[in-house]
């Protein structure tokens, strides 16, 4: 939750800043005769911290990474299974600003990291370490963990939170208490079944893309969450209907803004969906189609002519499944798929897939954004990278 103070630090005239690494071990617990990790913090490396980025994409399977350029002050920080960088040990970074009217620092928290590719550079000028970090989806993708093993089959008809969650428990080693998992009430359309090479990951995968607008990730607190994607936004909602939260208004008082970038993407513009799915064993194959024949919409099939896009998917078993990745396919493809790129001073409570919202009439950017990615350099006057993608309002259905 994003509170007024978190707000108030970001729009203070002078920032004094900080960073926090926390080193963190890694052990693992019996729940429910099921071995399952957790972390302890084991000490700080505060102070040794030289530079780094951190990284946030929706599109990316690891979700969070970062790279952090550390000192090397004693033997500690050498590569060794007693120091400080080895395979069981993680890092927590948290980036903090100071209340000028209450002198606390008010810290955010960025992820939890898997140490990986530690590299040392030595000479009579320089004695420094590099690491890059990755989240907990790295245990289950196969970089750093998560192949199967064996053949595993789920059978059709299970529901989909219980198969992800024994999947994440089971398989991914994640405790029950660090899963999130958004009730669903849709079942498995068919049977799966996974080879020994594949991974936890390609079943977590699998299931998210059964059902269009859904996602898999893990949180700054190492939390694995299913989820819709928070982009909902109703241009008639019901008195009691709620959008999703706009999560930074960037508006005069708030724009923290140096440097704009507007894309369009005309390509993207397909006014006629087209879904073919799997062929059923009494001969009938799933289809379904959406037109825009909208008078109103500049994209109208009969102002711009027929412009199709067909989805071919032999995994989509329902009618249900076809008219929600019709309707998604819809969505996403009547709009000029407008992109902003923008360079800011850093806001650190900023999270890809939330909503956000810009007013500048001038260059026609005004509206509501999906944040897609983040790059948060941490040198202190470094400044932070943001891309978004224009969510167009749908129709509240009678």
């Amino acid at each position: 939750m994003i509170t007024n103070e978190m707000l108030e630090v970001h729009l203070q005239p002078i920032q004094e800043k900080h960073i926090r690494i926390s080193l963190l071990q890694n052990f693992f617990v019996n729940e429910d005769d099921n071995l399952v990790r957790r972390f302890r913090k084991v000490g700080e490396l505060q102070g040794n911290t030289t530079g780094g980025s951190i990284d946030i994409n929706n599109n990316s399977t690891i979700r969070r990474t970062c790279s952090i350029d550390m000192v090397i002050t004693d033997s500690s920080f050498l590569v060794s299974e007693d120091s400080k960088i080895w395979m069981d040990k993680w890092f927590k970074v948290e980036l903090g600003i100071r209340n000028l009217k209450t002198d606390n620092i008010v810290w955010f928290n960025k992820g939890i990291f898997a140490i990986n590719n530690p590299s040392i550079k030595y000479n009579s000028s320089t004695k420094s370490l590099h690491i890059e970090g990755l989240d907990l989806m790295c245990t289950l993708d196969g970089t750093l963990g998560g192949e199967l093993g064996i053949v595993t089959k789920i059978q059709t008809n299970v529901d989909i939170p219980g198969v992800l969650e024994t999947a994440v428990w089971r398989l991914g080693k994640i405790s029950k208490t660090h899963i999130y998992i958004e009730q669903n009430a849709s079942t498995l359309p068919y049977d799966i079944e996974k080879t020994p090479t594949d991974t936890v990951y390609s079943i977590l995968e699998e299931i998210r893309d059964l059902y269009m607008d859904w996602e898999i990730f893990f949180d700054e607190e190492g939390r694995f969450i299913y989820q819709k994607i928070k982009n909902r936004y109703v241009d008639n909602p019901l008195p009691n209907y709620e959008n999703d939260v706009i999560t930074f208004n960037f508006l005069e008082e708030h724009d923290l803004v140096n440097d704009y970038g507007l894309d369009y993407d005309f390509q993207n513009v397909k006014n006629k969906i087209i879904i073919w799915g799997h062929q059923l064993d009494n001969g009938i194959q799933i289809h379904h189609e959406l037109i825009n024949s909208n008078p109103d919409s500049p994209f109208d099939i009969n102002k711009l002519g027929e412009i199709p896009k067909t989805i071919i998917d032999d995994k989509i078993f329902t009618d249900e499944q076809a008219e929600q990745r019709a309707r998604y396919e819809f969505w996403k493809h009547n709009n000029f798929c407008e992109q902003v790129n923008i360079q800011m001073l850093p806001v650190y409570f900023l999270d890809v897939n939330k909503l956000v919202e810009f007013n500048k009439p001038e260059i026609n950017l005004v509206g509501k954004y999906l944040v897609d990615s983040i790059h948060l350099p941490l040198e202190i006057d470094s400044l932070m990278s943001l891309r978004a993608h224009r969510v167009y309002a749908t129709i509240r259905e009678e």
